[in-house]
């Protein structure tokens, strides 16, 4: 599942996002985009890519999670065999219960790149005479510009962890002797229910494996991202300048 979800969440995004890029630019005529505007079309473009990632994601957690490798037929728990399972079961729907949690995490790529961008604007311009960033400085940037969105945006990255695995969570209540209903609640009600069982910890708890995957993760590919960047403006700069002129 993850094999699938976490390629197919960044190329979606990636392509959404370059080409309501290009749209805004062409329309607008403008060639420096602001950060409110890169956070819009940021949130955008995340936001578009959650019909096909949250079924993914809720499968994915739901297996990862599991207490026993087989059900109760005695098959293995498998990312196919779960998807049918809740469907069969829980029904279709359920595979977007966190959508509001959802819609919050989507501004966690908004702030990365648009951080990112802000402040590698800033960089460029204390260097003059540079255009792009050393591999190390993307690196740098990309990583504390990820640690800051998902700092921000962790309370929602639990809240849908919590509902993905609310059966677990459940049993969990029961052993503390507090009462929770068997379906999952909305955003608010899961918060809450963090907040009873957790305390205001329970908010983060979970945040430092987060920050040490997502944060490592990211700048390596924005440092990737600079670096092909660079090399390709060098080739079409250099095919440019070897054309013949008439």
């Amino acid at each position: 599942g993850k094999l699938i979800q976490g390629p197919q969440q960044k190329m979606q995004y990636f392509y959404a996002y370059s080409i309501m890029i290009q749209l805004y630019t062409s329309r607008t005529g403008v060639s420096k985009i602001s950060t409110p505007i890169a956070l819009c079309l940021g949130y955008l473009s995340a936001l578009q890519s959650l019909s096909v990632s949250l079924p993914l994601e809720v499968c994915t957690t739901r297996v990862v999670c599991s207490e026993k490798n087989r059900n109760e037929k005695g098959e293995k728990i498998t990312f196919f065999s779960t998807f049918k399972e809740i469907v069969k079961t829980e029904g279709f729907l359920t595979f977007y219960q966190t959508l509001y949690a959802s819609a919050l995490i989507c501004f966690n790529p908004a702030i990365t790149y648009a951080l990112f961008e802000r402040i590698k604007r800033f960089v460029l311009q204390r260097r003059r005479g540079k255009q792009y960033l050393t591999t190390m400085e993307a690196f740098l940037v990309g990583a504390v510009a990820k640690a800051f969105a998902t700092i921000v945006t962790f309370p929602a990255i639990r809240a849908r962890v919590v509902q993905n695995t609310w059966p677990k969570q459940v049993k969990k209540a029961k052993k503390m002797g507090v009462n929770v209903a068997e379906t999952p609640g909305g955003f608010v009600e899961t918060m809450k229910f963090i907040l009873k069982t957790e305390g205001n910890a329970g908010l983060y708890s979970g945040l430092a494996p987060a920050l040490i995957k997502g944060v490592s993760n990211a700048a390596i590919m924005l440092a990737l991202k600079e670096k092909i960047y660079e090399t390709v403006n060098r080739i079409l700069l250099r095919s440019k300048s070897l054309k013949p002129t008439a």
